[in-house]
């Protein structure tokens, strides 16, 4: 058995942590793994990512052409096991495809993802590809980034009494790992 983080989980947490009209609850029940239905927005963000992999918007294509969509990646962390699914991946970057409300530059600077994404591939360079007009925002990993951010979440957990809710709810057996496994080295 091995314990798992997500970027998703880990965003979940930055938000309710980061953003002062946040509800905690909300990130409890995510950690809970609390199922809940899509949004509408959730969903239109789905179907946008659709149209963009199969290649019906045209300002992505110079950066999705050719790419892998939709890969997963791990990779160990002391004890505990990353997970991601990459949007588009590039020999040289990584793409995460975004749609939302209201964009302004910087808005995905304080996420995890770029910083998950790239620890666990070793590639250096991220873009989130944002709404229709596909604005662009790039990121160069740091070395510590994502080991930093991983180690003040556990941290963080254990502070607020919600450790042992992840290690009951974020668990792999050794049997999902290894088929885990064969999926990625598919792609690799």
């Amino acid at each position: 058995m091995v314990n798992y983080i997500t970027s998703s989980l880990l965003n979940s947490w930055l938000y309710c942590t980061y953003n002062e009209n946040a509800d905690i609850q909300e990130f409890i029940d995510y950690l809970n793994r609390i199922e809940k239905p899509t949004t509408e927005a959730q969903q239109k963000g789905l179907d946008f990512e659709d149209e963009v992999y199969k290649g019906n918007k045209p300002l992505y294509n110079p950066y999705v052409k050719d790419g892998l969509y939709q890969v997963k990646v791990s990779k160990p962390y002391k004890d505990i096991l990353l997970l991601g699914i990459i949007d588009v991946l590039q020999p040289d970057r990584i793409y995460d495809v975004k749609t939302t409300k209201m964009y302004k530059i910087g808005k995905y600077f304080n996420t995890s993802q770029h910083k998950v994404y790239c620890y666990i591939t070793g590639i250096k360079n991220f873009s989130y590809l944002i709404n229709e007009e596909c604005y662009k925002e790039d990121y160069v990993y740091q070395d510590g980034q994502c080991e930093e951010l991983i180690d003040s979440f556990i941290d963080w957990l254990k502070r607020t009494n919600l450790y042992d809710i992840w290690k009951e709810k974020w668990v792999k057996t050794e049997s999902e790992v290894l088929k885990m496994n064969k999926q990625v080295n598919k792609v690799a």
